[in-house]
């Protein structure tokens, strides 16, 4: 099994509320998974509360990705920033 491309973006509605989506790509970023996002979650009422919760379901879908060990992930691999591995308190 590949290891799971995970993005969450967010934006505002038509209604002045924040959302946001989380979808799995391909490793390299080019094919979502199931063709679909996972979810669009809100609405929120700020985009800060928005963002805070965004992250902490991120932060749920990368631990559910168990390494072939049973080893849980500490942080996850910012492909947008060259490859580096962040501890999740950092973002």
């Amino acid at each position: 099994m590949r290891i799971p491309r995970i993005r969450a973006r967010s934006g505002q509605g038509d209604d002045g509320k924040f959302y946001f989506e989380l979808s799995l790509w391909n490793f390299e970023g080019t094919e979502m998974i199931g063709g679909e996002p996972v979810g669009t979650y809100g609405p929120f009422e700020t985009e800060k509360k928005c963002k805070e919760v965004m992250r902490e379901v991120s932060q749920v879908a990368v631990k559910a990705c168990v390494g072939p060990n049973g080893e849980t992930p500490s942080g996850y691999l910012d492909l947008k920033n060259g490859g580096q591995f962040r501890s999740f308190n950092e973002h």
